[in-house]
């Protein structure tokens, strides 16, 4: 989901996860239900702050 850019399988995950008895994983889980948005959007989109996020921190 994460290198493939599936967004979209994000819910069936969520949900298989909530059902499970992790709940370090769970909690990770409610978190991105939290924010959808940006989570679609990590998910889905191919843009990427690594260049911009490792040139701030030097």
């Amino acid at each position: 989901m994460m290198t493939g850019l599936r967004g979209h399988e994000r819910p069936d995950w969520i949900n298989g996860v909530l059902r499970d008895d992790l709940p370090a994983i769970r909690a990770f889980a409610q978190g991105l239900r939290y924010d959808e948005n940006a989570a679609v959007a990590g998910l889905s989109l191919p843009w990427s702050s690594g260049q911009d996020r490792h040139a701030a921190t030097r």
